[in-house]
């Protein structure tokens, strides 16, 4: 044995070490975590408190602020660890993008207009951890075939005897994808087709790659190094590539990801694509664009294929309204002592030898009803202090109104030449309720995305060089999966007083570019120029 020892390779011994570590250390790394994760609780449902300081719980592990997807999901996970958790909301109602409202006897659903079918499977990741926030609580249907329809102006440019058409569908897996973009392009161009196929498949391993980065930051370094091998290094090299230049790397050039990544990816030119059957296939493709807000010249490739595989499967709604969604990951909070609290206006952190150790808080709507400064130097603002606090309102809120503005750090992202990150576009939604039965009216029951034409980049530098008078490039996106009735799967406004339909509804959104400011003092109907 020791002779055999000696003549092993240093590496050799090397592998055996880790062999033997993960066979004994990682059932018990795995037995720890279990034993030491609480109980599972009970979700009572109950809809947030309006901001009473005598109602804050004692003794808080973590402050949240804001009760977005991100927030909710922070405080839910925290809580469930174990944590007293207390999450704020300057609004009067809890869920961010996924709140509803009533208005015209209608329940409206607001920014969530679907998700990827997988979260409608407990079998499927998404599935899995939307029941364990909500406890088995927040249900998902799956959406009808196809759940996308992408409709371009009418364009006479493309090859001879090649089928002209305006309209692409999405359906669920990417081989279906495919040939149904495929059919509508050139159906008889199998390079075409083969190269459309490398390009999926390299979207489904950026998807993989954000796997195995989020598994690499809950495990050991040395157990992460031996599962996640090397595709966090792969997804940040392809990070670093625009969706512009990948598309025309595989779709005109034929590169490979391997290619991409020893290569490194080629500049795609200026100005829209010669051939009109790939420069069609490359607005198709770069669809997903309305769910990340950045135009393909811009836009990082891992954004686009995380976001391209999400809806691969097809896509779901939630069994109700989204409301519920932060209704029931938040009320579990309250199971393990934490509290959730909407109209809490925080006013800034508290920040003590270099460290968050609090927030300063008041209630929002007494705020609103003050009629004079002297009204508003007179609310209470409540220091409530915590171990940790956690922020989920975006950065630019972070940096520039919670932190006091004297910190080093703050100052440097205040400095336009230092800061990395800029503002997002915003974005503008119309809720419409029509008379009628939407089956009686012809309304389809999936997404409907208009763009002004198969050149996106050039389309959206027109629009950023004139945003009040050309049309946003992303015209509208016409949502009828996110207002349903309570007695239909999807299409329809809820309206909750009533056991019968009585309207469709219409959810409407667009890009937009320019201060409302420039629109005061108009009146309140006549203020936009809609084209």
């Amino acid at each position: 044995m020791i002779r055999t020892f000696d003549l092993m390779s240093t590496q050799q011994a090397q592998i055996w070490a880790l062999v033997i570590a993960t066979v004994v250390l990682l059932p018990i790394y795995f037995v720890l975590i279990l034993t030491r994760w609480p109980k599972p609780r009970c979700v009572h449902p109950r809809r947030a408190s309006s901001f009473r300081p005598d109602l804050v719980p004692k003794c808080i592990d973590t402050i949240v602020i804001g009760s977005g997807s991100g927030g909710c999901t922070c405080a839910n996970l925290l809580a469930q660890s174990g944590q007293r958790v207390l999450l704020l909301e300057r609004h009067e109602k809890t869920g961010g993008c996924t709140h509803s409202f009533r208005e015209k006897k209608c329940e409206w659903d607001t920014g969530l207009h679907y998700t990827s079918k997988a979260m409608s499977l407990k079998t499927r990741r998404p599935g899995a951890i939307m029941d364990f926030l909500s406890r088995g609580k927040q249900a998902w249907t799956p959406l009808d075939e196809p759940y996308d329809e992408i409709v371009f102006p009418s364009d006479a440019d493309t090859r001879p005897g090649r089928p002209n058409e305006n309209s692409y569908r999405f359906i669920s897996g990417k081989e279906n994808t495919v040939e149904s973009i495929l059919n509508s392009i050139d159906p008889s161009d199998d390079l075409l087709r083969s190269r459309a196929m490398r390009y999926m498949d390299l979207c489904q391993e950026i998807n993989n790659c954000f796997v195995a980065l989020g598994v690499s930051r809950i495990l050991p370094a040395w157990l992460s190094r031996i599962l996640v091998g090397n595709r966090v290094d792969r997804l940040m090299k392809f990070a670093a590539m625009s969706v512009r230049d990948v598309q025309h790397a595989i779709l005109n050039v034929g590169y490979t990801a391997e290619d991409l990544l020893e290569e490194g990816c080629p500049t795609a030119p200026e100005g829209p694509d010669p051939d009109p059957s790939i420069r069609r296939l490359k607005a198709v493709l770069t669809h997903p664009i309305g769910d990340y807000a950045v135009q393909p010249r811009d836009a990082t490739f891992a954004a686009h294929g995380v976001t391209m595989t999400h809806y691969m499967g097809g896509a779901s709604y939630t069994v109700g309204a989204t409301q519920n969604i932060s209704v029931k990951t938040s009320s579990l909070l309250r199971e393990f002592g934490g509290e959730v609290f909407v109209d809490a206006n925080v006013h800034g952190i508290i920040i003590e030898d270099g460290r968050a150790v609090g927030v300063r808080v008041s209630n929002e709507k007494m705020l609103a009803e003050c009629t004079s400064e002297a009204e508003k130097a007179s609310i209470v603002i409540t220091e409530i202090r915590a171990k940790n606090v956690v922020c989920a309102t975006s950065i630019y809120n972070l940096y520039n109104k919670l932190l006091p503005q004297n910190l080093p750090i703050v100052k440097k992202f205040r400095d336009p030449n230092k800061r990395t990150v800029r503002q997002s576009n915003g974005h503008v939604f119309l809720f419409c309720k029509i008379k009628g039965d939407a089956t009686e009216l012809g309304l389809p029951t999936h997404n409907l995305w208009y763009f002004n034409g198969y050149d996106l980049d050039g389309a959206f530098d027109e629009y950023f060089a004139n945003p009040t008078e050309v049309r946003p490039p992303t015209v509208c996106k016409y949502d009828f999966a996110t207002i349903r009735s309570s007695m239909a799967r999807h299409s329809f406004g809820r309206l909750p007083y009533a056991m019968f339909i009585l309207a469709a509804s219409i959810f409407l959104i667009s890009l937009i570019r320019y201060w409302f400011s420039l629109y005061q003092g108009h009146n309140l109907e006549k203020k936009i120029p809609w084209h």
